[in-house]
């Protein structure tokens, strides 16, 4: 059964709520926050996300690799505007994860960004629900680039891959005329985005590691979560409740456990 919940990520705790897909191909939509330039962008962009009520699935820093996450990947989240069609973008799919990067489209975040275990965790469960390593179009380099770029809904609808928001349809207050309100992610290196999340790379097996502040550990052959907790110093409650983990008594080898 794919992830729904991926173990390295801070439970976000979203204010708006999700909703129930449509079913068909599974599609990741990649945004960029217009973030602040110094501080903790990631906790700004929380805030503003949360104000809104306008939650994506993820929300990655791509300086420090946080990864936080809102809603099960399952599930639709909120980050996209409601176009005309018979369903909402948020919902055109069997997947539509989507994922808000603390950056800005002006400055391409794959140029300086410093992806590690975090950013690798996300992939690796984007990909376990479907998601294919494939980009619609390149991305936008401008506004006025973006309104040559947009997809039509059935194109979006069929698409099984990634999209920036640019590429997205209804994006401009639900019309589809030649204004267009959206270029995120930006002119961003795809090649280099996939590259650094190579399929099939392990984290860190057999050990913890203080990936941005929260460390994990990858399961192996002979563990269980009570020996895990007596190891590093917590309780088998806490990896319960900090991994959404439903059977204490079930774990498996490869599993990554968040351990604070």
């Amino acid at each position: 059964m794919p992830p729904r919940w991926t173990k390295e990520a801070e439970d976000l705790l979203a204010v708006g709520s999700s909703g129930t897909l449509a079913g068909g191909t599974a599609k990741a939509v990649l945004h960029v926050t217009d973030c602040p330039s110094g501080g903790d962008r990631f906790a700004a962009m929380h805030e503003t996300l949360t104000a809104k009520k306008a939650e994506p699935h993820y929300l990655y820093d791509p300086r420090t690799d946080r990864l936080g996450q809102y809603f099960a990947l399952d599930r639709s989240a909120r980050a996209l505007c409601t176009g005309p069609g018979a369903h909402s973008a948020n919902k055109t799919g069997s997947r539509v994860i989507q994922v808000e990067v603390v950056a800005q489209a002006a400055h391409p975040f794959t140029k300086d960004w410093r992806p590690g275990p975090n950013f690798r965790a996300m992939m690796r469960d984007i990909r376990a629900n479907g998601v294919r390593d494939r980009w619609i179009a390149r991305p936008a380099h401008s506004y006025a680039d973006a309104a040559t770029l947009r997809v039509s809904y059935a194109t979006y609808a069929a698409w099984s891959g990634w999209l920036g928001h640019c590429h997205v349809p209804g994006q401009n207050t639900g019309d589809e005329g030649p204004t267009f309100g959206h270029w995120d992610p930006g002119a961003i290196d795809t090649a280099a985005f996939f590259a650094a999340a190579p399929h099939g790379a392990p984290a860190h097996q057999g050990a913890a590691h203080d990936g941005a502040a929260h460390p994990t550990y990858v399961v192996v052959d002979g563990d269980n979560l009570f020996q895990i907790a007596l190891r590093f110093h917590t309780t088998v409650e806490k990896l319960v409740s900090l991994n959404h983990i439903k059977n204490p008594a079930l774990i498996h080898p490869g599993d990554v456990l968040l351990l604070a």
